[in-house]
């Protein structure tokens, strides 16, 4: 895999290693579904849930799918909820984050980019595509 996603996994292994394998687990905006299928892998969860509001065309682990908007599970349904650059997709994107944070009953895994001029949010368009 690219190393962007090498390093981002890296520093999720590192911050969660010390908390031990976790029972349940959400990955909202699941994507391709890679970082779910290495929290498998590497034993950091032992039941996940990817969310994403479509499916890829092609996915390593298949996501549950939802229209968007709040997140149908219910308060404190998960040991850990984590997003990988996700919020920033999201129309409301403070709302987004206090919803997934609802779902977690201890640990809460955010990684996103932001942007603080034109130039950075062009930037950032053209990453994501």
């Amino acid at each position: 895999m690219n190393p962007y996603r090498q390093r981002v996994l890296s520093m999720m292994l590192e911050l969660l290693e010390h908390h031990g394998a976790q029972p349940a687990a959400l990955d909202f905006g699941s994507g391709d579904g890679w970082f779910a299928q290495q929290m498998l892998a590497h034993g950091i969860v032992k039941d996940l849930t990817p969310l994403d509001i479509k499916r890829r065309q092609t996915v390593c682990v298949e996501p549950v799918v939802y229209a968007g908007g709040a997140v149908p599970y219910a308060n404190g349904q998960f040991d850990l909820v984590y997003s990988v650059d996700v919020l920033h997709h999201c129309p409301n994107p403070t709302e987004q984050l206090i919803d997934i944070a609802r779902c977690s009953k201890h640990l809460l895994l955010i990684k996103d980019h932001t942007c603080s001029t034109p130039i950075g949010y062009a930037a950032l368009a053209l990453l994501d595509e």
